[in-house]
């Protein structure tokens, strides 16, 4: 098969821009970017990249955060021809360093903030480095910020051939044999999604996005494309921690169309958010995914966002973000657990495999399998585990394509719909992340005193589900559960962290000497304690560690995010502590915090973001307690 020239990348950079030139490309907090000035800068970047000896085909990694920095760099390396690879800012060195290595990266391109991780990668991985925000008092609008020797650089063009079967982007997922897997997306691969999402949505130069996930999440690419090919805005929100603070800014901005992560549906729909005080009628699409969402949460929001359709939709890293759509309507209150995940569009074809190689019917379970040419290249450098999920489909099926196979399990209902019901192997959804609970397991192991471990999964309302690990020590060790959460910490990024860690003599097994999971899970549920940080609107009366909380489960700050003010030393003091809690800094924008200073200016970063925005909020009273004792163990 011929392989074509890249309709993308044509579309997002020969195509001509000059009728939209003064049109706002992105907005972040700290500068307004027209499409004349993304192109101007990211043109320069990539002429400057050349003088670096860097050609199509190379990979360059970012380490940066969500901003116009960030796009323009992506912007940059795809104009050259070149592959850029997000890292994970969660993410050990030691893991970015394998990512770094794996991909035989040529250049690492990284944010002011992790400037120091950035040497450190540097010097693992004997690779360039270039930080693009350094602090500067030059007045130019953003190349003032990057090094003297980019300000040199060329604005001209530069005009590359890339074709469809040309990787576009590597984004790395949780792996089953202890290191992350990297799957190459091409430019074949994401375009298709790109340009059904541009055409049925109808984006055009008069809307806004807004940019609600993190860098190394697949969707941020999505809406960096989306947003490019049709001229519409992306809008980078201050902070998405602060519900009352991102509803303003939807209102405020006449926000038109975003993604958002079950999570941020379920803080929306809280009662906290206050969400019926906003004019919200600007939003026309709203998509959903990444993990199951309550179909009640979606149909109190169509209340608020009553000039919105809402679009379930389902994918996965490897078929490059999105493959299926399902339009929620009033008269979908039948599904009162999960909605649907609809039809796919042109090209892309999924199908339900029941175990016996035969396709699934009405009330029948299978694993989903898709085809089309939204499937990734494959994962870096691994042919086996690459061949192990592409793959001819069953004879029975009457499938003739190479399909992937993506592990998760739909179940086909009276409607003809499909509802995805769980996995079919152990790779987990927990905060919007896929988690592959044997790497968590194999890390865990590696350590000197475990002799053997088990990893499960603890449905939660919120992220989905909790991680839990039981340990059994080798004959001896005197190890507590905090050295192995210690011990997890330093070597896994911090979503992957188990919640909740036991010390245990003795592991379930089931007849066949396999660990038993469900038995694990079943003595689990309503047995264990784990933390919650909780608030009061009003300070009703003083509590005092050790003693039992009587409250409602409505004050779970699980189920909300809240406003801060000015803390006292032991309220700052409480904060540090806690913050090495991952059900504590997992709703903190994931920052775990390595000194006090760190959380002191957190704290006031986040103080001044709110205040922006919202200037009389109120302040909250905080308290810590376990559950489901509901035994105080500090306040704030």
């Amino acid at each position: 098969m011929k392989n074509k020239k890249s309709k993308l990348y044509d579309s997002l950079f020969l195509s001509s821009r000059d009728d939209i030139a003064s049109n706002v490309a992105i907005c972040d907090i700290s500068m307004t970017l027209d499409n004349s000035e993304v192109d101007k800068y990211s043109n320069k970047l990539a002429n400057y990249l050349k003088t670096e000896n860097l050609s199509k085909g190379d990979v360059v990694a970012i380490l940066a955060e969500k901003s116009s920095y960030s796009i323009i760099a992506v912007f940059a390396i795809m104009k050259i021809g070149a592959t850029f690879l997000i890292l994970d800012k969660e993410d050990s060195n030691k893991r970015n360093s394998f990512k770094l290595n794996e991909t035989k990266s040529k250049l690492l391109i990284s944010d002011f903030k992790f400037r120091n991780n950035a040497n450190d990668l540097v010097k693992d991985c004997k690779i360039k480095k270039l930080i693009i925000n350094q602090e500067s008092n030059c007045k130019d609008k953003i190349i003032s910020d990057f090094s003297v020797n980019i300000l040199k650089a060329s604005k001209k063009p530069i005009k590359q051939s890339v074709y469809d079967d040309d990787v576009a982007y590597i984004l790395y997922t949780s792996g089953s044999t202890g290191m992350p897997k990297g799957a190459m997306i091409t430019y074949g691969s994401i375009y298709p999604l790109i340009a059904y999402t541009v055409n049925r949505f109808n984006l055009n130069t008069s809307d806004k996005i807004l940019f609600t996930v993190p860098m190394m999440f697949d969707v941020s690419i999505w809406d960096i494309f989306i947003s490019r090919l049709s001229g519409a805005e992306l809008v980078i929100p201050i902070t998405i921690s602060v519900i009352p603070s991102l509803l303003k800014q939807i209102e405020e901005k006449k926000i038109t169309y975003f993604y958002a992560v079950s999570t941020l549906l379920i803080l929306f729909s809280d009662t906290f958010s206050n969400i019926d005080s906003y004019n919200l009628k600007s939003v026309k699409t709203i998509i959903f995914g990444a993990s199951i969402c309550p179909s009640s949460t979606i149909f109190s929001l169509m209340k608020n966002f009553s000039s919105a359709s809402f679009y379930n939709c389902y994918g996965t890293v490897e078929t490059s973000v999105a493959q299926t759509f399902y339009r929620v309507t009033n008269s979908d209150h039948h599904y009162n657990i999960s909605l649907p995940i609809g039809a796919s569009f042109e090209g892309v074809n999924y199908h339900i495999l029941k175990e016996n190689g035969k396709l699934a019917k009405k009330n029948e379970v299978g694993e989903i399998i898709i085809d089309g040419p939204n499937i990734m290249k494959g994962y870096v450098n691994q042919p086996t585990l690459t061949n192990s999920v592409i793959k001819d489909a069953p004879k029975k099926s009457g499938l003739k394509n190479k399909v992937y196979f993506t592990g998760d399990l739909a179940r086909i209902d009276n409607h003809g719909q499909s509802i995805v019901i769980g996995r079919k192997d152990d790779q987990i959804k927990s905060g919007s992340k896929r988690i592959e609970l044997d790497e968590i397991q194999l890390t865990v192991n590696n350590h000197e005193n475990v002799l053997e471990v088990a990893v499960i999964a603890i449905p939660d309302p919120i992220l989905e589900n909790k991680i839990k690990a039981l340990v059994v020590l080798k004959k001896n060790c005197q190890l507590k559960s905090n050295d192995i959460h210690n011990y997890c910490k330093a070597s896994l990024p911090p979503y992957m962290v188990p919640h909740l860690i036991e010390i245990v003599k003795k592991i379930p097994k089931n007849r066949s000497g396999k660990i038993d999971r469900k038995l694990i899970l079943q003595n689990t549920i309503n047995s264990s304690e784990s933390i919650f940080i909780e608030t009061s609107r009003k300070k009703l009366r003083k509590v005092t560690p050790g003693e039992q909380y009587n409250g409602t489960k409505n004050n779970i700050l699980s189920e909300r995010l809240v406003y801060l003010t000015e803390l006292d030393s032991s309220g700052l003091s409480e904060i540090y502590e806690y913050s090495k809690e991952p059900m504590f800094y997992r709703f903190m924008e994931y920052n775990c915090h390595q000194s006090k200073e760190d959380t002191n200016l957190y704290i006031k970063s986040l103080i001044n973001k709110t205040k922006k925005v919202y200037p009389d909020f109120e302040a909250m009273y905080w308290y810590i307690r376990l559950i489901p004792s509901g035994k105080i163990i500090g306040t704030i």
